[in-house]
């Protein structure tokens, strides 16, 4: 189970240390974050983190920082053992962090010292003794939090609780170190991004003077905002088309979410040369022997071969056969080919025409089939931004599902449970009262729980 974690609010305050605190040192406490306030001029806020007081927003441009979860020592069940494990959480607030949810630390105190760059929650567990040799084993530093959590349920206050084995976890509000608003430059970080742009160019013969540009971003943090010849938001890995004239450049300057940029730019128009054949069809099917792909032609001349290639990620493929071409022909000739061992899953196939002077091209778009059992998933969320409604295209195995939209604090905002039928399934869900931001939609199914991010 994929689980989300989740943290409530924050707020930003520049000390130079903060020491162990005891119950005498609360009010002095007290005077040190109004002194903050009045030196950094920043928002801060006081939130009841299990016992008392959080101070998560540490500024220090030039090393680490110092968060503070509890402010007070906790006067709990005595039968309830308690600690506290921070998380450099998936979030893009402060960038060039690992953000991989890892546990970076435990303690069964509310302070940590020498925290790196990033953003992180800091959980509190309480469990009872029976549960203590668990719970620990999952605390190990270097685990995922989702470990744990995965166990649990998501409760209406953003609490994780289980029964078995016996926990109750609560997030704190998203704690930062040197975050952008402390005036920290980040933008020596982007430096290292892997942000890239592939694109593909088809000449669209049935479409006089015009040209089609498959592309797709990859890396650095999705969703990515382009503008420039396409505008419009995308998420990891999807493919978008656009059909130019033959005769037009292109270019694209894509933004991504840790606020890094790339450009993708095509400054020669490339004239479309015709291809070998006129081709009226490239098909294909999922059946019981294999994918079974055909294609036609109208006319070929001086053509070569086709070679038809496949892949399982979309990006890179290999070539599984070559058939020849008939070379020079006005009349429709049939071609078929049977991939007897396609794996299970998504298989994109990509067709290439050779002529006989060794020119190659693809001939069409790249078609895609699914092999194997239906899996849960969510196949597309439009439009993107959203404004009234979200739709919401989905593929079921069961006959019901749990369809939540949260903040990406974590705070549910909306739950709904609708029938599905197997198979592709679409719902809409009314979001025109949420303000603009970024939202996250979690589907559960069968035990099993699919997330993705949106914007509105």
């Amino acid at each position: 189970m994929k689980t989300i974690p989740v943290f409530k609010g924050g707020f930003s305050c520049l000390l130079a240390s903060i020491p162990l605190l005891t119950l005498s040192k609360i009010r002095l406490l007290g005077v040190i974050l109004c002194l903050c306030l009045l030196i950094h001029n920043k928002a801060s806020a006081q939130d009841d983190f299990a016992c008392g007081t959080q101070l998560l927003d540490y500024c220090n441009c030039l090393g680490t920082g110092i968060l503070v979860a509890d402010a007070a020592p906790c006067n709990l069940n005595s039968a309830d053992q308690y600690t506290y494990a921070l998380v450099d959480v998936d979030n893009a607030t402060v960038v060039g962090d690992e953000d991989d949810n890892l546990i970076e630390n435990v303690q069964t105190g509310g302070l940590f010292s020498n925290v790196p760059t990033g953003d992180y929650v800091i959980y509190y567990i309480s469990y009872p003794n029976a549960s203590a040799s668990t719970i620990e084993n999952l605390l190990a530093e270097g685990n995922s939090i989702n470990d744990l959590l995965s166990l649990a349920i998501l409760d209406a206050q953003g609490n994780w609780v289980s029964t078995n084995p016996a926990f109750t976890v609560i997030p704190s509000s998203l704690a930062t170190v040197n975050s952008e608003s402390c005036g920290c430059d980040s933008n020596t970080l982007c430096a290292t991004s892997t942000m890239q742009v592939e694109a593909t160019r088809v000449c669209n013969n049935g479409i006089n003077g015009t040209y089609s540009l498959y592309f797709y971003v990859s890396g650095g943090e999705a969703p990515y905002f382009v503008s420039g010849s396409f505008s419009g938001v995308l998420s990891e890995g999807e493919e978008q088309e656009i059909v130019l004239p033959e005769t037009s450049t292109y270019f694209f300057q894509i933004l991504d979410a840790n606020g890094c940029r790339t450009n993708l730019v095509e400054t020669q128009a490339v004239p479309c040369s015709t291809l070998a054949v006129d081709l009226l069809d490239f098909e294909g099917e999922a059946t019981t022997v294999g994918n079974q792909l055909s294609w036609t032609t109208a006319s070929e001349e001086d053509h070569s071969h086709f070679t038809l290639e496949h892949s399982t990620d979309g990006i890179n493929f290999t070539t599984i056969t070559t058939i020849n071409g008939v070379g020079n022909s006005y009349s429709t000739t049939y071609y078929d080919f049977t991939h007897k061992n396609a794996p299970a899953g998504i298989n994109y196939y990509r067709l290439m025409v050779t002529d006989i002077n060794g020119e190659s091209q693809m001939a069409a778009a790249v078609i895609t089939l699914h092999r194997g059992e239906l899996e849960t998933s969510l196949v597309n969320l439009y439009p993107i931004p959203v404004q009234d409604y979200l739709n919401v295209d989905y593929i079921s195995t069961g006959t019901e599902t749990q369809i939540q939209l949260y903040t990406v604090e974590g705070r549910l905002i909306q739950a709904v449970s609708v029938a599905s039928s197997s198979g592709l399934n679409q719902v809409q869900l009314p979001v025109a009262d949420l303000p603009k931001g970024v939202y996250i939609i979690r589907m559960v199914e069968n035990g099993e729980a699919i997330t993705q991010k949106f914007i509105k």
